[in-house]
């Protein structure tokens, strides 16, 4: 902003940031009823960020979140009475992460997506 008016530093934002950035910032409206900004950290009782409090976000939204869930009683494969190797590859079948080729392909491996052995098609899990 520029000092003492409501105005953005339109030079400034196109140095710091790069081309498609800065008009995104530049296009965003700003209203004449606010008059000062301040900032508001949701996820800290005093609204101040801390390195821990988004340490806390992080872990509880992204890991323990949805994200990482998959549907199904998961559970009842550890409970299966068979060899915990077995168990194991039932578990990443189910979680689909095992490293096939279309899976190590979309994590950015470069590596053959097609069946090595068979040469059939793309390597997939087929559940």
């Amino acid at each position: 902003m520029q000092p003492q008016s409501k105005e953005r530093n339109s030079s400034l934002i196109a140095g710091l940031l790069g081309h498609d950035a800065a008009v995104q910032v530049l296009q965003t409206p700003l209203f004449s009823s606010v008059h000062n900004d301040h900032i508001k950290w949701n996820f800290e009782r005093n609204m101040q960020y801390s390195v821990r409090s988004a340490y806390g976000f992080c872990v509880k939204e992204v890991i323990l979140g949805n994200y990482f869930r998959v549907e199904g009683r998961q559970d009842l494969i550890w409970r299966a009475k068979i060899l915990p190797k077995v168990n194991s590859l039932n578990w990443r079948i189910c979680r689909n992460c095992l490293p096939t080729g279309i899976s190590l392909h979309d994590k950015g491996v470069n590596c053959p997506q097609d069946y090595v052995i068979c040469d059939t098609g793309i390597e997939h899990i087929c559940v």
